[in-house]
């Protein structure tokens, strides 16, 4: 959503067990300080987007027990931490 751009401040986001239903959003790009994020166990599907990747210093990402297809793109390979 476009409300993400002012969430540069974001840390921590955990989104896990909540019935979600759709695709990540490209928005997330603009939470450049995200260390955790946890999607795990909604039904989240399509692509993990590459701007995820962007994440520099994203340390946990939590994904499983969703829907998601597609190869797991060389910028998430090249998260740091």
């Amino acid at each position: 959503p476009q409300c993400a751009q002012g969430w540069t401040n974001l840390v921590h986001l955990f989104l896990d067990h909540n019935q979600l239903f759709g695709l990540v959003p490209m928005e997330v790009k603009f939470m450049s300080n995200l260390e955790l994020f946890k999607l795990g166990n909604n039904e989240m599907f399509g692509a993990v987007p590459e701007e995820v990747g962007e994440l520099s210093r994203l340390r946990e990402l939590g994904l499983e027990n969703n829907k998601f297809e597609g190869t797991v793109t060389d910028d998430l390979g090249k998260l740091s931490h």
